[in-house]
């Protein structure tokens, strides 16, 4: 096969090497297009490639991780096979942003599936067992890294091996150290998700035992538990529940221009968890049902004696007792055996909590919108002033429908005595000042307020097209087209005839000139005889040297002209 590549390589150079420099430049340039377009292909066609993340977790997870990634700027999708797919160049990103979130498959040696392929069944199981808990550090130091704030990361795990009967036991424990890119100290958010990272992937491993490093600082942290999250779940959820009952009266409110809301909510996170246990009555769940039935029968019987022959006197027999026949008992013993079981219900209840204690409600309304709620008097200018007086009854007015409005949003809670009352209090104002007015000036630009920045609206569309890679494949494309171009106006310069001289102007001989004749007509077109013409030795080599130099002309012209080159020299 070698043998063959070469052969085709030196047949290559030799048909290469006798064309002209034009012509290896259009080859060159054909291929250097071809390049290009290879290259601009493989561009496109690698572009959509995706690459599977956690095969074979649950549904639930995928669908959540999804949505994490969404949210994360990455392009995430679940296909019809279900699985979890994203681009190739945002694998690790997108494994870092799942762990810094805490969204992890509930098995943690999906993230070491490749790992079989290096165990082999050859080896003795602590040497696997060994490989295994390396690879587990790796990946683990390799997801941490991949935080969004992180540089760097080193993962140490202890886990002992299981020992034997009346044997101490040793719990596992790890020590991870993180590197921040800026220097700066990690946060107690990402300190949680570390520790819950490594405390998930290692069996048995508690979250107390999991020990962070600060390598930045030098400084060693320790992950919150449940019990130490309580405040900052207070805080969190304060936050969020405020948001959206401010999204959802700006809502309200949108039909008023340049209004504004704030909201503060008490909220109230704590667990409870209750569990009633209820013993049923007779026939509602608790039953009597016989387990087993017995009966006993004794029955005992005596013959009376029967009278003797010949005659006796009845002196002896007693008138009290009359005459029978034999005597006997009979005895009956029935038994019967119940099962009885109580009926009971065990009623367990989770009650979340979550729910806005008291709610407050605060919302300015722009004056300029209070002076338009005011009907003009008939003949007033279009910019005459407005009355104040007539300005605050419109204003009372609008206060009560504002709150009428957000009224039914508050929370209730029910007193001591079984009443259920409204728990917030809403507060409605009119702006001091008229924003309209006040908006495009140098204050207004000082106070944050829009109308001063629309010379940089347009920075937002400029920063799209330069994320989304059009102006990389534009410079291509254009750098392909310039190539072809080229290429065919050099096919063209090279396609053009070349007139080449002829033997006699190469050899020398001089061209016959045209000689005057009187003749008129076809006078001339008679043939003549042929005259008869001394021919010596330097002419038959003269006329052999002009046969060779046409034959070699006509099919070596490379050769001719290399050997013309050397022949001529120029006239300066």
């Amino acid at each position: 096969m070698l043998d063959s590549l070469g052969r085709i390589l030196k047949n290559a150079t030799d048909q290469i090497g006798k064309l002209t420099p034009t012509a290896r430049l259009l080859v060159l340039m054909t291929v250097v297009v071809m390049g290009m377009m290879l290259l601009l292909v493989s561009i496109w066609a690698g572009g959509p490639s995706r690459a599977e993340l956690y095969a074979g977790a649950d549904p639930e997870f995928k669908s959540q991780a999804v949505t994490s990634l969404r949210a994360g700027g990455i392009d995430a999708e679940v296909d019809a096979q279900g699985r979890l797919l994203v681009k190739h160049d945002d694998v690790p990103r997108a494994e870092g942003l799942l762990a810094s979130q805490g969204v992890l498959p509930s098995d943690g040696t999906l993230l070491f599936s490749n790992l079989t392929e290096q165990m082999k069944w050859t080896n003795p199981r602590e040497v696997n067992q060994q490989l295994f808990h390396m690879a587990l550090q790796n990946e683990l130091a390799r997801t941490i890294s991949n935080f969004p704030n992180m540089r760097k990361a080193s993962v140490f795990l202890d886990i002992p091996a299981p020992s034997g009967i009346g044997m101490s036991a040793r719990r596992a424990s790890a020590s991870v150290t993180v590197f921040t890119r800026s220097g700066t100290p990690i946060k107690q958010t990402e300190v949680d998700a570390v520790a819950r990272l490594v405390s998930k992937a290692v069996s048995e491993l508690d979250l107390e035992n999991v020990s962070v490093i600060d390598g930045s600082t030098g400084t060693p942290l320790r992950a919150r538990t449940d019990d130490d999250a309580i405040a900052t779940n207070y805080l969190e959820h304060k936050l969020q529940f405020e948001r959206e009952v401010e999204q959802k009266i700006m809502g309200i409110l949108a039909a008023i221009p340049g209004a504004t809301v704030a909201v503060t909510a008490d909220v109230d996170v704590k667990r409870v968890t209750s569990q009633r246990q209820a013993y049923l009555k007779n026939n509602e769940g608790t039953v009597s049902l016989p387990r087993s039935t017995s009966a006993m029968k004794e029955e005992s019987t005596a013959a009376s004696r029967g009278a003797e022959p010949g005659t006796r006197p009845n002196t002896g027999a007693d008138i009290n007792t009359g005459s029978s026949g034999g005597s006997g008992f009979v005895k009956t013993d029935d038994t019967t055996e119940f099962d009885s079981r109580v009926g009971s219900e065990v009623t367990s209840t989770i009650d979340p909590r979550g729910m806005a204690t008291s709610l407050s409600i605060s919302v300015q309304v722009p004056r300029r919108y209070i002076e338009a709620l005011v009907p003009k008097a008939d003949g007033a200018a279009a910019d005459a002033p407005v009355d104040p007086a007539a300005v605050d009854q419109a204003f009372t007015a609008e206060k009560a429908r504002i709150a009428e409005m957000i009224q039914p949003h508050l929370p209730t809670r029910i007193d001591g005595d079984g009443v259920r009352q409204v728990a917030g209090t809403v507060v409605v104002s009119m702006m001091p000042i008229d924003l309209a007015s006040f908006a495009g000036t140098a204050q207004a630009a000082a106070f944050g307020l829009p109308g001063g920045g629309n010379s940089a609206g347009g920075g937002g569309m400029l920063g799209t097209v330069l994320g989304s890679g059009l102006i990389e494949k534009g410079v291509l494309v254009a750098l392909a087209g310039v190539a072809f171009v080229m290429m065919l106006m050099m096919v063209k310069s090279a396609t053009k005839k070349i007139e080449l001289p002829s033997v006699e102007e190469l050899v020398g001989i001089p061209p016959a000139l045209e000689q005057p004749s009187d003749i008129v007509g076809e006078a001339d077109e008679t043939e003549a005889p042929m005259e008869g013409i001394e021919v010596d030795n330097q002419h038959v080599a003269n006329r052999k040297m002009l046969e060779q130099v046409g034959s070699l002309v006509s099919n070596e012209p490379d050769l001719a002209a290399r050997l013309l080159n050397r022949w001529i020299q120029p006239d300066h």
